[in-house]
């Protein structure tokens, strides 16, 4: 999303959001950003990976939803829409942006031509009221998007507590399909599984204590969902 405009009640008074998941409403994200308080939520069902940022030494954590850029394994399937899923997947289009004379708050900005954005507000959860005031749904995406900043931040706490024991490992992984193709996932670093099981009673103590320990396992295991979204793409080529 590039197209980002900073919400306002004078300019977006009628604007609505479909809040349907599929394909057409644009949501075939690959991944979504998470963060450690998720991963019980999610681990058993989504891969939890990490990515260097682009230019800076912090690392994205993602679920994976996909094996390729724009594929979304999971949408359009019952079980998507019954499961939880990521928050910063939940509040899309929108997301808070840091830059601009509010940078210390955040903005709270979107693209107007996102297939979920509606501007004649017939249809859709709207915005903001007739007398401009902000609608429960906007609130209660204004509170979820704070969760994602807070969220955000302890990510990059955790993520420097792992680098800190060398728990990440750039992974390479062979992956072979039904229909004859096969890919590498490559590009993304993943929880260290020998390396954690090797760290002493000190470290294991500093870990839980942070609360990162639960997080670290979890993240760990969610890498055997990855044999899912193989499923997933073989189902789509049968």
């Amino acid at each position: 999303m590039e197209n980002l405009h900073t919400l306002n009640k004078k300019q977006h008074s009628q604007f609505s959001v479909l809040k349907e998941r599929s394909k057409e409403h644009g949501d075939t994200y690959m991944a979504a950003a998470t963060f450690p308080d998720e991963f019980p939520h999610i681990h058993h069902k989504f891969p939890i990976i990490f990515q260097r940022g682009n230019g800076d030494d912090n690392f994205n954590c993602l679920a994976l939803l996909g094996l390729k850029d724009g594929e979304n394994l999971f949408i359009d399937t019952p079980d998507f829409l019954e499961q939880r899923l990521p928050l910063s997947f939940e509040v899309l289009p929108f997301m808070i942006s840091r830059s601009g004379p509010e940078a210390d708050e955040g903005n709270l900005v979107f693209d107007p031509s996102h297939p979920r954005i509606q501007k004649d507000g017939k249809i859709g959860e709207r915005l903001f009221d007739d007398d401009g005031s902000q609608t429960e749904f906007l609130q209660n995406l204004m509170r979820q998007l704070k969760a994602v900043v807070a969220g955000e931040s302890r990510t990059q706490a955790f993520v420097q507590a792992m680098r800190d024991y060398e728990l990440l490992e750039l992974l390479s992984v062979d992956l072979s399909f039904e229909d004859g193709s096969s890919q590498k996932l490559t590009g993304f670093y993943g929880i260290d599984g020998k390396k954690l099981s090797e760290l002493g009673a000190k470290a294991l103590k500093t870990l839980q204590d942070k609360g990162y320990l639960l997080p670290c396992i979890l993240a760990h295991a969610s890498l055997s969902r990855l044999g899912d979204l193989v499923e997933r793409r073989n189902k789509l080529t049968r």
